[in-house]
């Protein structure tokens, strides 16, 4: 059941279900929108899958190519924004907080590994994610990318963990009165009701 008029058990179910998103294909959480800051100040806006969440430490984390411009965008600012929503459940989460990244260390290694083979295929392409390419299927993966060693394109792989510092639960209840409270962190979550 879906609290709607408890601050404690929203912000614990929040984190409930974020950490079931990152180990749950079916989760409508896992695809999540992340906000960066690109070129000129532009909001740049995608989409990510979420693959790590951990209540405690307040952080939830994603894979992705480090020669990407999503990565070169929070390598200079690390502030970011992700947006999740539930459309069967009415229920709409926004999180806010500050992006570690991580290439060839130990948290990008432990990520590795935990990669099913094929999910690594991807990082293996000599062409960096948003080049030009002369036809759509130059930068299909070559059945060698498919056969490689089983660390090659590890130095293109990149864990992005976001350390959430202000989460934002939106409930609609058509007919019966929207609920919207936000959350900051303060040594503990404090929350607030909101005007939906």
């Amino acid at each position: 059941m879906i609290p709607e008029d408890d601050l404690d058990a929203i912000i614990a179910f929040a984190w409930h279900e974020l950490e079931r998103a990152a180990n749950d294909r079916d989760s409508h959480f896992r695809h999540t929108q992340i906000a960066t800051t690109g070129p000129y100040g532009w909001p740049q806006l995608r989409t990510v899958i979420l693959r790590h969440a951990d209540a405690v430490q307040r952080r939830v984390g994603f894979h992705t190519d480090c020669r990407s411009a999503k990565f070169a965008e929070m390598d200079t600012d690390t502030s970011v924004a992700l947006a999740a929503h539930d459309r069967p459940r009415e229920l709409q989460l926004r999180l806010w907080g500050q992006a570690e990244l991580h290439v060839e260390d130990a948290q990008a290694k432990a990520a590795w590994e935990g990669l099913y083979p094929p999910l690594r295929v991807p990082y293996r392409t000599p062409f960096a994610p948003g080049r030009l390419i002369d036809a759509p299927g130059a930068a299909d993966p070559s059945s060698a990318a498919n056969n490689a060693e089983p660390n090659e394109g590890f130095q293109n792989f990149g864990f992005v963990v976001i350390r959430v510092i202000r989460l934002e639960w939106l409930r609609l209840r058509p007919g019966k009165g929207h609920r919207r409270a936000r959350f900051e962190w303060n040594g503990g979550w404090e929350g607030n009701w909101l005007a939906p």
